[in-house]
C-alpha cells in the first residue's frame, strides 16, 4: 500500500494548483465542482473528486463520475457534494490505515474514527486531524456513503486501479449485508455507530409543544415593519416611507407568504411579478436553486437543447454557484418543498390574506428604484447596502440581525419561546390559515410541504387559545350532563 502523502502541494504537479473554490479537502483528495460532461449531458456539471497518491498526479475518481451519472438528475449538487466530501475521507482513511500497520479492521476503525475524532490516535492517523462528531451525524454521512458502496459492490466489470483497496472491503460489505438481510452502514462495527446514532436521535425526539411553536403575535406586525425596520434618522416630512424596504419585503415574505427564513435568499429579481388575476397584487415564484428553470433572458441561447437549469444558468453567465452550494457565509439551506409545477421546478408564494402580496408589490417597486446596483455580478433580489458588500446578495445572518433589532426597537425580547425569531412569522402564518378554516389540503400547499403530516406544528393552537376554546365550550353547556355532580361536590356534600 503506498504511503500517505503528507502535503497537499508535493501531490500536485508543477502545472497545477490547489482550487481556491474546493468544497471540500483533505490530506489526499480535494472536492471541486466543475463541468464534467456525460454523452447524454454534454453541458452536464458535476462534483468532482479528485485524489492521489505518494508521488502521483491529482485523478479524477471515475467511480463517483460513473456513480452519479447512474442517479441522474434525481441527484441533487449538494447530495453529490456531500458524496463526494465522504468517499474523499474515506480515501484519506484508507491511506492512512494501511500506512499505521493496524491490525483492526477499516471498516471498524472509520466509523469510530469519524464519531471520537482522530487526534488522539498514534501516527498517521492522528495526522488526519478529525474533530469528535456526534453519532447521529456521523449515522448521517455513513448512510451517504453506504449508497455508493452498495452501487460499487453491485456493479460488474474490472475495477479501476484507484479503487482496488476498495474491493476487499466491498465484498465484506456485500457479504455482511447478505448474512444480516438488514440496510445497515458496512459492517457489524459499523452497525454499532448505526444503532448509537438511532438511540441518540431518540433521545432527542419529542412531541411539538408550545416552546416548538411559538408564532410571532399579529397584533405586533404592524409595528415591527413600521416602527422597529424605520431607518435611523429619516423624517416624515421628507415625503419618504422611512423603511428599510429591504427587510421589510424579507418580513412580509415570511409572515404574509409564509416561506422559511432562508428560502428569500433563493429568490432572482426576475422571480417577482404582477399577479395575472390581480394586477395590483405581486407574483413571487419560489424556484429550486438548482434545478429550477432559468430566468427567460437565458432561454434563448439553448434552442432545441432543452430548458437552462438555474445552476447552469449562474455559473454560465455570473461564475457562481447556486446559494445551496455557495461559501458557508453566502450559503442559504434549502428544504424539499411541493413545487407547484415540477417541470419548471417552482412553487408560488401564497399570500394570506392577499392584501399581503399587494403591499409586496408596491414596496417592491420602491426597493427596486432604490436597490443598490449589483454590477452585474448576480441576479438576486435582496443584496447588502452598505460597506465592502454593498451591492452583493444579502446573508441570512445579516437579516437575523436585523430582525432583531427591529424586535428589540418595539419592546420585544429576542428568544424563540417567546416567538420573535424570523421562523416564527412561518408559524404566525400557519396559524392564521387554521383559524380561517382552511382545509388541510389547501394548508399543505400553501406552505409547501410534501407530506400533509408536517403542517401540524404549525398550524396546532396556542395554550391560550387553547384554553379559550375550553371556556368558550363551557359557556355553550357543552358539559351541562356534569352540572348537577359539579355543584353537589362544590356544595362539600356526601
Amino acid at each position: 500500500m503506498p504511503i500517505l502523502c503528507t502535503t497537499l502541494p508535493a501531490c500536485l504537479p508543477a502545472t497545477e494548483t490547489r482550487p481556491d473554490s474546493a468544497a471540500e479537502s483533505g490530506r489526499s483528495h480535494y472536492v471541486r465542482h466543475e463541468d464534467a460532461p456525460s454523452p447524454l449531458e454534454p453541458q452536464r456539471s458535476r462534483y468532482v473528486l479528485w485524489t492521489w497518491q505518494e508521488g502521483g498526479k491529482p485523478e479524477r475518481f471515475e467511480p463517483l463520475l460513473r456513480y452519479f451519472e447512474h442517479l441522474g438528475r434525481s441527484c441533487s449538487l449538494e447530495r453529490q457534494r456531500r458524496i463526494a466530501a465522504m468517499v474523499g475521507l474515506l480515501w484519506d482513511f484508507g491511506l492512512a490505515h494501511a500506512r499505521s500497520g493496524s491490525a483492526e479492521s477499516i471498516w471498524t476503525a472509520f466509523p469510530e474514527a469519524l464519531v471520537g475524532g482522530t487526534e488522539h490516535l498514534e501516527g498517521s492517523l492522528a495526522e488526519l486531524r478529525w474533530p469528535p462528531a456526534s453519532p447521529r451525524s456521523v449515522h448521517a454521512r455513513l448512510a451517504v456513503l453506504d449508497g455508493f458502496l452498495r452501487w460499487l459492490a453491485d456493479t460488474t466489470g474490472s475495477r479501476p486501479t484507484a479503487v482496488q483497496w476498495l474491493d476487499r472491503a466491498v465484498a465484506a460489505r456485500r457479504a455482511a449485508h447478505r448474512a444480516k438481510h438488514a440496510a445497515v452502514p458496512f459492517s457489524t462495527a459499523s452497525a454499532v455507530a448505526h444503532e448509537r446514532g438511532r438511540a441518540f436521535s431518540a433521545s432527542r425526539r419529542r412531541p411539538a409543544t408550545e416552546a416548538d411553536a411559538v408564532a410571532f403575535d399579529e397584533s405586533k406586525i404592524e409595528e415591527l415593519l413600521t416602527v422597529g425596520f424605520r431607518r435611523r434618522g429619516a423624517r416624515p416630512e421628507d415625503g419618504d416611507l422611512g423603511l428599510n424596504l429591504r427587510d421589510v419585503l424579507y418580513t412580509i415574505l415570511l409572515h404574509g407568504g409564509g416561506l422559511r427564513s432562508c428560502e428569500p435568499l433563493h429568490i432572482f429579481t426576475d422571480d417577482v411579478g404582477v399577479d395575472p388575476t390581480d394586477p395590483d397584487c405581486a407574483e413571487v415564484r419560489l424556484y429550486h436553486p438548482e434545478v429550477g428553470r432559468a430566468p427567460a433572458k437565458a432561454q434563448g441561447s439553448r434552442r432545441g437543447r432543452g430548458a437552462v437549469q438555474r445552476e447552469e444558468f449562474l455559473r454560465e453567465w455570473y461564475r457562481r454557484a447556486p446559494r445551496t452550494l455557495a461559501a458557508p457565509g453566502q450559503r442559504a439551506g434549502w428544504k424539499n418543498l411541493r413545487l407547484d409545477r415540477p417541470a419548471e421546478g417552482y412553487s408560488a408564494v401564497r399570500w394570506f390574506p392577499k392584501e399581503w402580496g399587494r403591499v409586496f408589490l408596491r414596496l417592491f417597486n420602491l426597493y427596486r428604484a432604490e436597490r443598490p446596483d449589483d454590477k452585474g455580478r448576480h441576479p438576486f433580489l435582496f443584496v447588502s447596502e452598505h460597506g465592502p458588500e454593498r451591492g452583493m446578495p444579502y446573508t441570512l445572518q445579516s437579516y437575523r440581525q436585523a430582525h432583531a433589532l427591529a424586535v428589540r426597537r418595539i419592546g420585544l425580547t429576542v428568544a424563540k419561546a417567546l416567538g420573535t425569531t424570523p421562523h416564527a412569522h412561518r408559524h404566525a402564518y400557519g396559524r392564521r390559515l387554521a383559524a380561517a378554516g382552511a382545509p388541510r389540503g389547501a394548508v399543505q400547499v400553501a406552505l409547501h410541504h410534501v407530506s400533509p403530516e408536517s403542517q401540524g406544528v404549525y398550524t396546532q393552537p396556542s395554550l391560550q387559545q387553547v384554553a379559550d376554546d375550553l371556556t368558550a365550550a363551557e359557556q355553550r353547556g357543552v358539559l351541562r350532563g356534569n352540572g348537577a355532580v359539579l355543584k353537589k361536590l362544590g356544595r362539600g356534600s356526601t
